[in-house]
C-alpha cells in the first residue's frame, strides 16, 4: 500500500504531464473535474468562463427534527 506522500507525488506528477499553459487549461480542468466527480463526495461545476468549482457535498441529515 502506498503511503500518503507517494500518492500526493504521483498525483502531482500526473498533473505535470498534462499541458496547461495559459489559454490551454481544458485538459487539466477535465482531469480535475473527473477526479473529483469519481470521489462522489464533491459537487463539481464548470461555469461559462471555464472556471472549475469544487465543493464538498453536505452530509444527509438523519433524524432531522422538525
Amino acid at each position: 500500500m502506498k503511503n500518503k506522500s507517494e500518492e500526493i507525488l504521483n498525483f502531482f506528477e500526473k498533473i505535470c504531464t498534462i499541458p496547461h499553459t495559459s489559454g490551454n487549461e481544458q485538459a487539466l480542468r477535465d482531469f480535475l473535474a473527473d477526479f473529483f466527480k469519481a470521489k462522489k463526495i464533491f459537487n463539481v461545476e464548470i461555469d461559462n468562463f471555464g472556471n472549475l468549482f469544487v465543493s464538498r457535498k453536505k452530509a444527509a441529515q438523519k433524524n432531522k427534527k422538525i
